[in-house]
């Protein structure tokens, strides 16, 4: 058996040695069940992100090999619930090796909707905490909330280059390895990436 292995850590400080733990024990899991690694991903990203240019990278070359994608957790796969089971559903095989060879796919996904609810908990830890700080007279939140909706703007639009260049970067890994347009397509749409605009891809739009 072959397979593309992939390596994700959050941008959080407290987690700078992760992507060597996933990397030794994907690694030895690969070793001890005869899997031989083609190809290994890893970045520094929010798992909240469905355009990890890595992650897609990883999908487009284990979708061209036809081969399975190893990682070592549901949660190093991604955090948003909805995308992640949707991966796990679709024709790519993925191994979460943590949970062995052939891991049950309902507790997979229980797992996806736990990764993702920690999130949620998260952010409504820290939102009560400022609604407990307003209560005492503290004050929260920019008040130069001008230059913060500017900047924002700002970010989104960063947000957006950054993602039509993640695509760009996976069209040429499917042109590199050999694809037509038309066939590129097909793996755009069966890996689940939507065009710039949120559409299937043709092979008018590579």
């Amino acid at each position: 058996m072959e397979a593309i292995c992939y390596y994700r850590r959050s941008t959080k400080q407290y987690q700078k040695h992760s992507l060597g733990t996933q990397r030794a024990n994907v690694r030895a899991f690969c070793e001890r069940e005869g899997i031989t690694i083609l190809k290994e991903f890893e970045e520094s990203a929010s798992g909240r992100d469905d355009n990890r240019e890595a992650l897609l990278s990883a999908i487009a070359l284990a979708n061209f090999h036809n081969c399975s994608l190893v990682c070592w957790s549901v949660s190093r796969l991604g955090r948003n619930s909805g995308s992640t089971i949707s991966l796990l559903e679709s024709n790519l095989k993925i191994i979460i090796a943590e949970h062995g060879l052939h891991a049950d796919p309902t507790l997979l996904a229980l797992q996806s909707v736990f990764a993702s609810a920690e999130v949620r908990q998260t952010s409504k830890r820290i939102k009560l905490g400022m609604a407990a700080a307003a209560k005492r007279g503290s004050k929260i939140g920019n008040p130069d909330m001008h230059k913060m909706r500017r900047a924002s703007a700002v970010k989104r639009r960063e947000i957006a280059d950054k993602r039509i260049m993640k695509i760009g970067n996976l069209i040429d890994v499917y042109i590199e390895l050999g694809l037509t347009q038309k066939q590129t397509a097909e793996m755009l749409n069966d890996s689940g990436v939507k065009s710039p605009r949120g559409k299937s891809w043709t092979q008018q739009k590579v």
